[in-house]
């Protein structure tokens, strides 16, 4: 499951809440952090936040003109309405777009021979 939204933001944000949203991202869809949440700000091209995640990743990019593009993607399902809300309350946004994408449905049969 793979979940991609934007927005626009109204204010700018501070480091700490991108690593606080991605830390609550990750426990409210009950994934296993690996690496991260680290955040990036120099002051000229927007905030970037990401983690690893035993399960894939999240990541969020704040454009200095306050545009935010997140993902969050997952080899297993999780609540992507938690992470919406949690993006709205964390950054004041109205998620003017979000996209479910079911990817990697071929690999749930295994392929591999069995035996040998």
């Amino acid at each position: 499951m793979h979940l991609l939204f934007e927005g626009q933001m109204v204010a700018p944000v501070s480091k700490a809440v991108v690593h606080r949203f991605l830390m609550e991202s990750v426990i409210s869809a009950k994934m296993t952090l690996i690496l991260g949440p680290y955040v990036h700000d120099d002051g000229l091209d927007g905030v970037q936040g990401f983690c690893v995640l035993a399960e894939s990743h999240a990541s969020v990019h704040i454009t200095k003109d306050g545009y935010l593009f997140g993902d969050v993607f997952s080899c297993k399902e999780f609540g992507h309405h938690k992470i919406l809300e949690l993006a709205r309350l964390r950054f004041g946004i109205d998620i003017t777009n979000y996209q479910i994408l079911n990817r990697g449905l071929e690999f749930l049969t295994p392929r591999l021979p069995s035996g040998g």
